[in-house]
């Protein structure tokens, strides 16, 4: 019998998947233009803008704000902060890296450290990725969906199919029943030959769905 398992989650979260906009964003940066030219020494604005420029995707922009507010002084831990984040969505891993490290010397901060497991990820180093996310986890219970499936992506890159099966029936368990945890689940116990335990998992689904032939074929 051959399986055939269609990804239910990416149907049912396809209103979420269009393109983000930031409305007013335009408008928050211009009224910090404003803000800055009446007090060009506040070190806190120049990172403020920053950090908006970093969401509206101005990296350039992003950078130069924040070499001025280094320059002004006494936002040291604010600045890491942003630039962790911002060479994160550059691109540029390993200087993320070094500026999330800084950041969690002084303090744990959910979002830094998962930014910085999903640095590790993108750079191949699964293990410290696993290690950010189980942090994370014990961090701020129950979790995200999201940081299980990174959990099992990266435990899975590392040959540990087994324990990336574990990480994502510890998110059922913490989550309750989430199709798109179930949905890799059953993906992994298909690779690993448990088709009886896939088959289970799969009946314990559909009695969920209203209309379940929309994502699964069996045969």
């Amino acid at each position: 019998m051959k399986i055939l398992i269609l990804p239910i989650f990416i149907l049912l979260l396809s209103p979420a998947l269009s393109v983000w906009a930031h409305p007013g964003l335009d408008e928050d940066i211009a009224r910090l233009d404003q803000k800055i030219s009446l007090s060009p020494n506040s070190a806190d604005l120049f990172v403020e803008r920053a950090e908006l420029h970093r969401i509206h995707g101005e990296f350039d922009l992003a950078q130069k704000d924040l070499a001025q507010a280094r320059a002004l002084g006494g936002v040291e831990a604010i600045c890491d902060r942003e630039a962790g984040l911002l060479y994160f969505e550059m691109g540029q891993l390993n200087d993320a890296v070094k500026y999330l490290n800084n950041v969690l010397s002084r303090s744990e901060e959910a979002n830094v450290l998962e930014t910085r497991a999903r640095a590790y990820f993108k750079l191949g180093q699964m293990d410290r990725a696993v290690e950010d996310l189980n942090r994370l986890l014990e961090m701020v219970p129950p979790g995200k969906p999201r940081w299980f499936l990174l959990q099992s992506d990266a435990l899975t890159r590392a040959g540990k199919e087994h324990q990336a099966l574990k990480a994502l029936d510890r998110g059922i368990v913490a989550l309750g029943p989430l199709i798109v945890l179930q949905d890799r689940a059953v993906n992994i116990e298909q690779r690993l030959g448990k088709f009886d335990d896939a088959i289970k998992r799969i009946n314990a689904i559909l009695k969920t769905q209203r209309r379940p032939e929309k994502w699964l074929v069996t045969r």
